[in-house]
């Protein structure tokens, strides 16, 4: 793609399949019951709790997973026992480590840096993706990592895209965003002057396949992160 310096990924439904749809979403929900098993609360209130709690988690409210279970159950007028949180916050983080990278993700990272590309994550996410990200896999592949509960800064602001461009010393118009289009994360994108690329949201899906939450889209799209390197390359 012309003048490209720097493909900055989506995190989950891109580099990793995301829990909010099919399979995952099930593994996801029952999630939600162990943590509330652990704290000794009801699942369907800490699921409507937790649920309506995700921008401060995003946002940075919550300095640490553990923090943000003890305002839930707070929340639900349970005072926090120390060992139930520690056990609710295990539940998470092993479900966290759970989840793999896509099959294509870390060679399609390689590859791009192979091409003397510069490579970077931007996240909507909380404090327990920010305390696992740096020991994953794909973590060594990627030159800047732009979580929002560290920024304070959620998708589709454009200010936590412009913090990637300048973290990565290049400009909007030099770096590619790919994401499966959550939020309008892509039009955002495009608005800075960022390259913007569709991922098809699971690999379960068939190709060209929307999902709900996609946003509208007519711009380049691929069904595999490993298209990616041909399409930058063309």
């Amino acid at each position: 793609m012309p003048g490209c310096r720097a493909v900055v990924f989506d995190l989950s439904g891109t580099l990793i399949d995301s829990y909010s749809y099919g399979r995952e979403a099930d593994r996801y929900n029952a999630m939600l019951v162990r943590i509330a098993d652990a704290l000794g609360v009801a699942g369907s209130a800490f699921e409507k709790v937790w649920g309506a709690q995700y921008r401060d988690r995003w946002t940075g409210r919550f300095p640490t997973f553990e923090a943000a279970i003890e305002h839930a159950a707070r929340s639900l007028e349970i005072e926090p026992v120390p060992g139930r949180v520690a056990a609710a916050a295990t539940v998470r983080s092993e479900f966290m480590r759970s989840m793999p990278a896509r099959p294509d993700a870390a060679e399609t990272l390689a590859a791009i840096r192979d091409l003397g590309l510069k490579t970077g994550v931007i996240s909507n996410c909380g404090p327990d993706v920010a305390a696992f990200w740096p020991d994953t896999e794909l973590a060594r592949l990627v030159d800047v990592a732009v979580l929002s509960c560290v920024v304070g800064f959620v998708k589709p602001d454009p200010a936590i895209f412009r913090t990637a461009c300048e973290r990565l010393s290049v400009e909007p118009g030099e770096c590619v965003y790919v994401a499966d289009g959550e939020g309008g994360e892509l039009a955002a994108a495009r608005s800075l002057g960022m390259q913007p690329i569709l991922i098809r949201s699971s690999y379960r899906d068939p190709p060209f396949f929307r999902q709900p939450h996609v946003e509208p889209w007519d711009g380049p799209e691929i069904a595999w992160l490993k298209d990616l390197v041909e399409l930058i390359c063309g």
